[in-house]
């Protein structure tokens, strides 16, 4: 109760959401100190589906909250120029979903601003290969385009660059999605046809 309550303090502030306080950055800090792992993680009662359902949910749900709780403390600390307090975070959030394109390049961002330009470049290697075994595509052009631009840059200028800063994305009730259904006609035949199964959970 006390993370959920943390991780939605923002809303009482009185300022948009895209924009991260000092106040927002205190509780959010709390309450990523808090998140030690899944709720009822290892966790469970023999025969019981409801049960399964509803430890899903509430996990999955929280996860969420813990996720949107990273990204804004990575805009938050990248708004304010400091780097090294946001590179913890973002390594969190990538590690919560690693086919989470937008957590890949906000550490690459992160890395080169901390002048790891290397670094930067190894996070999209992992990027294409990760997309490649778990999904078999190929990362956006947004992130090739921001691996092209830290490879091309000098290692002296790079940690000065304005590298762009993704907004917070708004807050709704649906699942976070990796990667769109664009170009994936079998999968979405494929859940088609389980979605119709009422034996399919």
């Amino acid at each position: 109760d006390h993370f959920v309550r943390l991780v939605h303090a923002w809303e009482t502030h009185g300022h948009p959401q895209e924009q991260v306080c000092p106040q927002c950055l205190a509780n959010l800090e709390e309450a990523a100190a808090l998140y030690q792992g899944d709720f009822l993680e290892g966790f469970g009662l023999r025969d019981s589906v409801e049960y399964d359902d509803w430890a899903f949910f509430q996990a999955e749900g929280l996860r969420q909250a813990f996720a949107s709780a990273l990204a804004r403390l990575v805009h938050g600390h990248s708004a304010q120029g400091n780097a090294e307090a946001a590179l913890p975070h973002a390594r969190r959030w990538l590690a919560l979903d690693p086919l989470h394109e937008p957590a890949h390049r906000q550490l690459m961002q992160l890395y080169a601003r901390t002048g790891q330009r290397s670094a930067a470049l190894r996070q999209y290697a992992e990027c294409v290969r990760i997309l490649d075994e778990e999904l078999g595509l190929r990362p956006a052009e947004e992130t090739t385009a921001l691996y092209e631009q830290i490879r091309t840059t000098p290692p002296g200028v790079v940690e000065g660059m304005e590298l762009p800063v993704r907004a917070t994305p708004r807050r709704h009730n649906l699942p976070a999605q990796a990667t769109p259904f664009i170009g994936r006609e079998e999968e979405l035949a494929e859940m088609s046809t389980l979605l119709q199964d009422p034996a399919c959970r």
